[in-house]
């Protein structure tokens, strides 16, 4: 999967977080997205860009 890019929706918060920063922590790229603007700034904030390879874009 290190060759493509997940979609999580939902991801300022929860569940949806813990899988878009799993994802990055197993080196995955993600997109992410959320109906809270500010949630997903929270997500995409220090460690949580770049962990070990995978990117989150926003």
């Amino acid at each position: 999967m290190k060759e493509k890019i997940a979609i999580v929706t939902g991801s300022g918060r929860e569940i949806g977080k813990a899988i878009a920063l799993r994802l990055a922590q197993d080196g995955i790229n993600a997109v992410i997205n959320d109906i809270n603007e500010e949630a997903v700034q929270e997500t995409m904030t220090g460690q949580s860009v770049l962990i070990d390879g995978g990117i989150i874009f926003s």
